[in-house]
């Protein structure tokens, strides 16, 4: 029989520090700012596809 030094309900549950949670931050919103600028390129590419001379920005 295998001896375990912890039960599941006893296992370590180690919490993020500070800066872990502010690199974890930083970095969804920086996903988010990339995802932001490609869709804005596609938008402006099928708006230039289907005729239009100007998309308005926000």
């Amino acid at each position: 029989m295998a001896s375990f030094q912890y039960m599941a309900s006893e296992s370590e549950k180690k919490r993020p520090t500070a800066g872990e949670c502010l690199v974890n931050a930083t970095c969804k919103v920086l996903d988010n700012v990339m995802i932001q600028v490609h869709l804005d390129r596609a938008s402006a590419e099928t708006s230039r596809r289907l005729g239009a001379y100007k998309v308005e920005s926000r």
